[in-house]
């Protein structure tokens, strides 16, 4: 039988912990599914829920809110984001190597001289990727947006790291001749 928020809001002020498993039973799944939704990984969704039953209890009282059932999704929900921005900080951070990535990127972008406009760049990026096929565009954000390492892209796409390095080569190569068809200068 589900519990109103108003009974869940007793229970937790009166610190009874059966408002925990109550809780967990009507709102745990959902809390988990978004939790999944952002971080797409299983076990960090079951952490962020779980994590978000010790916040609720630990901050009820001194809160009051008047859904416990949304206080809760929004505790899951912020440390679900708090865990996306570690992971992408830590590979800032240099779990992954940027440098690399960039590096492979730079002989296909254009120096841009003082009267060229990067927004003018950046839309013309746009366009070009969304013009390539989709596993193409998926590999080429992976590798040069997210510094995913080319090793992690071909084992989620079931491809070789040969296949997986082609393909981006490729892209970049097409990239380039769309730049300088464009107008778009080299230094060489």
């Amino acid at each position: 039988m589900p519990t109103s928020d108003d009974t869940l809001l007793y229970l937790l002020q009166t610190r009874d912990e059966s408002a925990l498993s109550a809780l967990q039973s009507t709102c745990g799944r959902a809390a988990a599914a978004l939790s999944r939704d952002i971080l797409h990984s299983d076990e960090d969704a079951e952490e962020c829920a779980n994590d978000g039953l010790l916040r609720v209890w630990n901050t009820i009282p001194p809160a009051c809110p008047s859904s416990v059932r949304a206080y809760y999704l929004r505790v899951v929900r912020n440390l679900s984001l708090d865990r996306l921005k570690a992971r992408m900080t830590q590979k800032r951070d240099g779990t992954v190597d940027l440098g690399v990535a960039l590096e492979e990127l730079a002989d296909c972008l254009p120096d841009l001289s003082e009267g060229e406009n990067e927004t003018a760049l950046r839309e013309l990026l746009t366009d070009f990727l969304r013009g390539e096929e989709p596993l193409d565009r998926a590999l080429f954000i992976g590798r040069y947006w997210y510094a995913t390492p080319v090793s992690t892209l071909a084992a989620e796409r079931g491809l070789s790291r040969f296949a997986v390095s082609r393909r981006l080569k490729a892209v970049r190569e097409r990239l380039r001749t769309c730049l300088c068809k464009r107008g778009y200068r080299y230094n060489e």
